[in-house]
């Protein structure tokens, strides 16, 4: 129930905002990407500018200061990082990435 209504939120706030998103049926690390839409004159079109997420979901978290704190399997941390970290690599950018080895 907690990852359809996160979705759900999600899709409302994409729309809100003047984005598509793709969802994903696989689990590849990524649950979609948000694309923004442009237009010209009555035409609508996505611009080519994609952000991939992962969604989370939990009714397990706490609210510290103005953060949300819940626990994150430390093997989900390491596949997003691993996924920056072989982007960086690909197109060079290692020094611009963080701890990429």
């Amino acid at each position: 129930m907690e990852e359809l209504l996160s979705v759900a939120h999600v899709q409302a706030v994409a729309a809100r905002a003047g984005m598509s998103i793709s969802n994903f049926d696989k689990d590849f690390g990524i649950d979609g990407t948000f694309r923004q839409i442009t237009a010209i004159g009555n035409r609508r079109f996505t611009s080519g500018y994609a952000l991939d997420f992962q969604l989370k979901a939990s009714i397990n978290y706490l609210i510290e200061s103005e953060y949300i704190v819940y626990d994150l399997e430390a093997k989900t941390y390491n596949d997003l990082v691993d996924r920056v970290c072989a982007l960086a690599k690909k197109y060079k950018n290692r020094h611009r990435i963080g701890n990429c080895n």
